[in-house]
Protein backbone atom coordinates (compact mmCIF):
# COMPACT_ATOMS: atom_id res chain seq x y z
CA UNK A 1 0.00 0.00 0.00
CA UNK A 2 1.30 3.64 -0.77
CA UNK A 3 0.34 6.44 1.69
CA UNK A 4 -0.03 9.51 0.67
CA UNK A 5 -0.81 12.28 3.19
CA UNK A 6 -1.80 15.78 3.91
CA UNK A 7 -1.52 17.97 6.84
CA UNK A 8 -1.06 21.83 6.56
CA UNK A 9 0.09 21.93 10.63
CA UNK A 10 2.42 19.04 10.95
CA UNK A 11 5.16 20.08 13.42
CA UNK A 12 8.81 19.36 13.19
CA UNK A 13 8.74 17.26 16.02
CA UNK A 14 6.08 15.31 14.58
CA UNK A 15 7.36 15.02 11.22
CA UNK A 16 10.25 13.04 12.89
CA UNK A 17 7.97 9.86 13.93
CA UNK A 18 5.88 9.68 10.30
CA UNK A 19 7.26 6.76 8.16
CA UNK A 20 9.75 7.81 5.63
CA UNK A 21 7.11 5.38 3.40
CA UNK A 22 4.21 7.99 3.63
CA UNK A 23 4.33 10.86 0.46
CA UNK A 24 3.66 14.35 1.69
CA UNK A 25 0.77 16.12 -0.44
CA UNK A 26 1.64 19.57 -0.78
CA UNK A 27 -2.18 20.79 -1.10
CA UNK A 28 -5.50 18.81 0.18
CA UNK A 29 -6.45 18.70 -3.46
CA UNK A 30 -3.48 16.48 -4.62
CA UNK A 31 -4.30 14.40 -1.78
CA UNK A 32 -7.77 13.65 -2.96
CA UNK A 33 -6.84 13.53 -6.45
CA UNK A 34 -4.74 10.66 -5.57
CA UNK A 35 -5.86 8.05 -3.50
CA UNK A 36 -8.14 5.44 -4.20
CA UNK A 37 -8.83 5.06 -0.38
CA UNK A 38 -9.72 8.32 1.56
CA UNK A 39 -9.38 8.57 5.50
CA UNK A 40 -10.18 11.39 7.59
CA UNK A 41 -8.49 12.13 10.57
CA UNK A 42 -9.17 16.01 12.30
CA UNK A 43 -10.97 17.44 14.92
CA UNK A 44 -13.95 19.38 14.65
CA UNK A 45 -13.83 22.89 14.25
CA UNK A 46 -14.81 26.29 12.55
CA UNK A 47 -12.01 25.52 10.05
CA UNK A 48 -12.47 21.82 9.79
CA UNK A 49 -16.50 21.58 9.43
CA UNK A 50 -17.63 20.67 6.03
CA UNK A 51 -13.72 20.08 5.10
CA UNK A 52 -14.97 17.58 2.52
CA UNK A 53 -17.95 18.87 0.45
CA UNK A 54 -18.99 18.19 -2.61
CA UNK A 55 -15.98 20.21 -4.29
CA UNK A 56 -13.28 18.46 -2.67
CA UNK A 57 -15.74 15.13 -3.96
CA UNK A 58 -15.10 15.83 -7.36
CA UNK A 59 -11.96 16.12 -7.17
CA UNK A 60 -11.74 12.39 -6.11
CA UNK A 61 -11.00 9.17 -7.95
CA UNK A 62 -14.10 7.55 -9.78
CA UNK A 63 -14.86 4.97 -7.29
CA UNK A 64 -13.09 5.97 -4.26
CA UNK A 65 -13.99 4.24 -1.06
CA UNK A 66 -14.14 7.36 1.47
CA UNK A 67 -13.89 6.84 5.60
CA UNK A 68 -15.24 9.62 7.90
CA UNK A 69 -14.00 8.30 11.38
CA UNK A 70 -13.21 12.21 13.29
CA UNK A 71 -16.02 13.92 13.65
CA UNK A 72 -19.69 14.63 12.23
CA UNK A 73 -19.65 17.16 9.66
CA UNK A 74 -16.43 17.32 8.74
CA UNK A 75 -17.79 15.12 5.73
CA UNK A 76 -21.00 17.17 4.02
CA UNK A 77 -23.62 14.08 4.37
CA UNK A 78 -25.37 15.51 1.96
CA UNK A 79 -22.88 16.00 -0.35
CA UNK A 80 -21.55 12.62 0.28
CA UNK A 81 -24.67 10.99 -1.03
CA UNK A 82 -25.00 12.78 -4.65
CA UNK A 83 -21.68 11.64 -4.85
CA UNK A 84 -22.59 7.76 -4.66
CA UNK A 85 -25.79 8.12 -6.17
CA UNK A 86 -23.40 9.33 -9.24
CA UNK A 87 -20.75 6.41 -8.66
CA UNK A 88 -18.07 8.75 -7.71
CA UNK A 89 -18.15 7.31 -4.51
CA UNK A 90 -18.40 3.81 -4.35
CA UNK A 91 -18.67 3.11 -0.82
CA UNK A 92 -18.82 5.73 1.99
CA UNK A 93 -17.66 4.57 5.62
CA UNK A 94 -18.38 6.61 9.19
CA UNK A 95 -19.62 6.27 12.60
CA UNK A 96 -21.69 9.44 12.68
CA UNK A 97 -24.99 8.33 11.29
CA UNK A 98 -27.70 10.36 10.04
CA UNK A 99 -31.07 9.50 8.73
CA UNK A 100 -30.27 10.08 4.74
CA UNK A 101 -27.23 7.92 5.35
CA UNK A 102 -29.63 4.63 6.83
CA UNK A 103 -31.09 1.67 4.36
CA UNK A 104 -27.73 2.14 1.57
CA UNK A 105 -26.07 -0.59 0.84
CA UNK A 106 -23.10 1.70 -0.26
CA UNK A 107 -23.08 3.45 3.06
CA UNK A 108 -21.81 1.36 6.34
CA UNK A 109 -22.47 3.21 9.42
CA UNK A 110 -20.39 1.77 12.91
CA UNK A 111 -20.49 2.45 16.54
CA UNK A 112 -18.87 5.39 17.62
CA UNK A 113 -16.52 4.65 20.09
CA UNK A 114 -13.95 7.80 19.42
CA UNK A 115 -10.91 7.04 21.69
CA UNK A 116 -12.82 5.00 24.36
CA UNK A 117 -10.52 1.92 23.23
CA UNK A 118 -9.07 0.12 25.96
CA UNK A 119 -5.83 0.66 24.39
CA UNK A 120 -6.29 4.25 23.40
CA UNK A 121 -7.45 4.67 27.50
CA UNK A 122 -4.03 2.89 28.57
CA UNK A 123 -2.18 5.19 25.97
CA UNK A 124 -3.93 8.16 27.09
CA UNK A 125 -3.14 7.92 30.72
CA UNK A 126 0.51 6.80 30.17
CA UNK A 127 0.82 10.23 28.11
CA UNK A 128 -1.13 12.48 30.65
CA UNK A 129 1.05 11.17 33.29
CA UNK A 130 4.49 11.30 31.29
CA UNK A 131 3.26 14.90 30.33
CA UNK A 132 2.76 16.16 33.77
CA UNK A 133 5.99 14.77 35.22
CA UNK A 134 7.89 16.69 32.22
CA UNK A 135 6.07 20.03 33.60
CA UNK A 136 7.13 19.44 37.12
CA UNK A 137 10.75 18.29 36.16
CA UNK A 138 11.58 20.14 33.69
CA UNK A 139 8.58 23.06 33.40
CA UNK A 140 8.68 22.57 29.63
CA UNK A 141 4.63 22.37 28.35
CA UNK A 142 3.62 19.64 25.74
CA UNK A 143 -0.20 19.48 24.65
CA UNK A 144 -1.98 21.84 27.15
CA UNK A 145 -5.41 23.04 26.30
CA UNK A 146 -4.91 26.61 27.30
CA UNK A 147 -1.01 27.50 27.48
CA UNK A 148 1.71 27.20 24.45
CA UNK A 149 3.78 24.69 23.68
CA UNK A 150 7.19 24.84 24.74
CA UNK A 151 10.21 22.86 25.18
CA UNK A 152 13.34 23.37 26.00
CA UNK A 153 16.34 21.26 27.04
CA UNK A 154 17.00 21.77 30.50
CA UNK A 155 20.60 22.03 30.64
CA UNK A 156 21.41 24.93 32.92
CA UNK A 157 21.50 24.46 36.91
CA UNK A 158 18.62 26.48 37.58
CA UNK A 159 15.36 26.72 35.89
CA UNK A 160 12.68 29.58 36.26
CA UNK A 161 9.13 29.25 34.84
CA UNK A 162 6.36 31.98 34.72
CA UNK A 163 3.26 31.64 33.24
CA UNK A 164 1.44 35.54 33.04
CA UNK A 165 -0.38 37.45 30.12
CA UNK A 166 0.76 37.75 26.53
CA UNK A 167 1.37 41.78 26.37
CA UNK A 168 4.03 44.48 25.35
CA UNK A 169 7.11 44.32 27.91
CA UNK A 170 6.64 41.32 29.75
CA UNK A 171 9.83 39.52 28.75
CA UNK A 172 11.63 43.31 29.37
CA UNK A 173 10.26 43.71 32.53
CA UNK A 174 11.32 40.23 33.40
CA UNK A 175 14.62 40.46 32.43
CA UNK A 176 15.26 43.76 34.18
CA UNK A 177 14.08 42.02 37.57
CA UNK A 178 16.51 39.54 37.52
CA UNK A 179 19.25 42.25 36.41
CA UNK A 180 18.48 44.37 39.32
CA UNK A 181 18.69 40.99 41.71
CA UNK A 182 21.99 40.42 40.24
CA UNK A 183 21.38 36.55 38.84
CA UNK A 184 22.87 36.90 34.99
CA UNK A 185 20.65 34.62 32.06
CA UNK A 186 21.80 31.50 30.47
CA UNK A 187 18.97 31.74 27.97
CA UNK A 188 15.51 32.64 27.38
CA UNK A 189 12.39 31.16 25.74
CA UNK A 190 8.63 32.45 25.14
CA UNK A 191 5.77 31.32 23.86
CA UNK A 192 2.15 32.50 23.60
CA UNK A 193 -1.24 30.94 23.15
CA UNK A 194 -3.90 33.88 22.75
CA UNK A 195 -4.17 35.89 26.22
CA UNK A 196 -1.55 34.26 27.89
CA UNK A 197 2.35 34.03 27.45
CA UNK A 198 4.84 31.32 28.68
CA UNK A 199 8.08 32.14 29.54
CA UNK A 200 11.25 29.67 30.52
CA UNK A 201 14.44 31.21 32.07
CA UNK A 202 17.94 28.87 32.84
CA UNK A 203 20.49 30.14 34.98
CA UNK A 204 23.92 29.54 35.49
CA UNK A 205 23.85 30.27 39.53
CA UNK A 206 21.37 31.09 42.13
CA UNK A 207 21.71 30.76 45.77
CA UNK A 208 19.11 28.55 47.94
CA UNK A 209 18.35 31.62 49.89
CA UNK A 210 17.69 33.39 47.15
CA UNK A 211 14.59 31.31 45.64
CA UNK A 212 11.64 32.55 47.69
CA UNK A 213 13.14 36.29 47.18
CA UNK A 214 12.86 35.67 43.45
CA UNK A 215 10.20 33.93 43.17
CA UNK A 216 8.30 37.14 45.34
CA UNK A 217 10.21 39.47 42.96
CA UNK A 218 8.73 38.48 40.10
CA UNK A 219 6.03 37.80 41.04
CA UNK A 220 4.98 41.36 41.51
CA UNK A 221 5.37 42.51 38.27
CA UNK A 222 2.04 42.89 37.32
CA UNK A 223 0.21 40.36 34.84
CA UNK A 224 2.44 37.40 36.36
CA UNK A 225 0.21 34.84 37.03
CA UNK A 226 2.68 31.87 38.51
CA UNK A 227 6.35 31.53 39.29
CA UNK A 228 8.33 28.38 39.75
CA UNK A 229 12.12 27.66 40.37
CA UNK A 230 13.35 24.52 39.54
CA UNK A 231 16.93 23.15 40.21
CA UNK A 232 18.57 20.16 38.15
Amino acid sequence: MNVIGYDPYLSADAAWHISTRITRARTLGDALKSADYVTIHVPKNEETTGLIGSEQMEIMKDGVKLFNYSRGGIVDNAAAIEALDARKIRTYYTDFGENILLNREDVVVTPHIGGSTIEAEANGATQGANTIMTYLETGNILNSVNLPNLQVPFNAPYRVTIIHQNIPNMVGQIATALADAGINIESMSNAARDGVAYTIIDLDNLKNEEDNKLIQRLSKIDAVYRVRVLKK
